[in-house]
């Protein structure tokens, strides 16, 4: 199967949520530039190649200047008959135009001709360091009772979205990043409970406000398996592995559910006992602590900042070279 011409780079996949602001933006500044934003984007902006190949044309030759093979990269970003309209795109258009000198995502269409950002290209290189974990206070050994907690920053932002854990018992912790590319607060719920179970060396109630990850927890200790496609199944076995091999040790475990942020004025009352109140807020205290050690967020936050306005600058770039094009008769054919 033969892919379209406009669509190399997209092999790794693309970053969707710079397209999706990058859209809204030009859209909020007017409401025709988002109608363009979108055409662009579905690649629905055509010059000589392809109109010439679609049998429209005669020929690939600019209409505008010497060029034999006028591409709709040539149209937008070479053509000098569109320089001036190019200068006064924004400032965003312009580090558009120093990116794609330099081909900072490489030979890469998608870019260029739709202004979307691929994903390989922009993030691949961008590795995570190893997240490390902090043990603090006495040693975690034959506590009865131990709290647990997941905490995370930019939910909505997929990109830039960091956890952490924390494991609270009376006298310690044991906290960390959530270790791994997948971020999200219930992974790092789940991973609390996990390491619990990891590293209790007696019988041991892990306590957690996450009820998602209790119920299935229980089920998993009951003796249930977990699907190889579920989501997180990669620790949903570890929790099945250190709980059979507590068990062969006879060593018992058992999840059990708390709510979250109940004020304290209701601790002690009907909802929850004091005790579980206290271990659930260091619990949560300790995970958000965690959030401060999370490895390479500034670096990453950098990078997607300069992806999105690499996003809204070729968009608004195209928008303004396409606007005029337009406007010439001999070149509306769609």
């Amino acid at each position: 199967m033969e892919t379209r011409r406009d669509a190399g780079g997209m092999e790794w996949g693309v970053d969707h949520t710079s397209v999706r602001k990058s859209i809204r933006a030009a859209r909020q500044a007017n409401p025709d530039w988002g109608h363009l934003a979108e055409k662009m984007v579905k690649g629905g902006f055509w010059a000589e190649d392809r109109l010439e190949r679609a049998g429209i044309g005669e020929s690939q030759q600019c209409c505008y200047c010497a060029c034999h093979n006028a591409d709709l990269e040539h149209l937008l970003w070479d053509c000098p008959r569109w320089e001036e309209a190019r200068k006064g795109a924004g400032d965003e258009a312009q580090l558009a135009r120093v990116a794609h000198a330099l081909k900072q995502f490489g030979d890469c269409p998608m870019y260029s001709q739709r202004g979307i950002i691929p994903w390989h290209g922009a993030y691949g290189s961008l590795e995570l360091a190893e997240a490390v974990e902090h043990a603090d206070g006495q040693l975690l050994e034959h506590h009865d009772v131990v709290w647990t907690d997941g905490s995370g920053m930019h939910p909505t932002d997929h990109r830039r979205r960091a956890c952490s854990w924390s494991v609270v018992w009376q006298g310690g912790h044991l906290r960390g990043p959530l270790p791994g590319e997948q971020q999200s607060v219930y992974r790092a719920e789940l991973y609390a409970v996990v390491r619990a179970v990891e590293e209790s060396p007696s019988q041991v109630t892990v306590v957690s406000d996450c009820l998602g990850v209790v119920q299935q927890a229980q089920a998993v200790l009951s003796g249930g398996r977990t699907a190889a496609r579920r989501h997180h199944a990669d620790l949903w076995a570890r929790l099945h592995r250190a709980a059979r091999a507590r068990s062969a040790r006879g060593e018992g475990t058992w999840v059990r559910w708390v709510p979250a942020h109940v004020p304290e004025d209701e601790a002690g009352g009907p909802k929850i006992s004091r005790e579980d109140w206290e271990g659930n807020s260091w619990a949560d205290h300790w995970a958000k602590e965690s959030l401060k050690d999370h490895p390479d967020q500034r670096a990453r936050s950098k990078l997607i900042d300069e992806c999105d306005a690499l996003a809204l600058g070729a968009l608004k770039l195209g928008i303004a070279v396409y606007s005029l094009v337009t406007q010439d008769l001999s070149l509306i054919h769609i």
